[in-house]
């Protein structure tokens, strides 16, 4: 698996909430790589297990934009989540939790 400073930088910035930095980080965490004794080749229970383990991350990543895209589709037409959406700073995810602990009429 070869993995160059700007696959780096693309992973970081998703992962992150400081995208600028993902530069930096990218370029220090490909410098360390390069400069640490590691391994030089991995062998094929090591790779089955790398390979499950980025499957994972990969099915989390869809599952997260998965319920991402749901809170939106549940607070899309609802007045209170109106309402918390306009304050700055209160996204979809916080709108959801505070809208959990309003109490309904019904």
């Amino acid at each position: 698996m070869s993995l160059n400073v700007s696959t780096l930088k693309d992973i970081i910035g998703r992962a992150s909430r400081r995208g600028a930095e993902a530069s930096w980080e990218a370029t220090a965490v490909y410098r360390a790589a390069k400069e640490s004794i590691g391994l030089r080749q991995i062998g094929s229970v090591d790779r089955y297990r790398l390979r499950m383990c980025l499957g994972e991350v990969k099915r989390t990543e869809l599952m997260i934009k998965d319920i991402k895209r749901e809170i939106k589709r549940m607070l899309k037409d609802n007045p209170q989540a109106e309402y918390l959406l306009s304050i700055p700073g209160i996204g979809p995810s916080s709108a959801a939790v505070f809208k959990a602990d309003i109490p309904t009429d019904s």
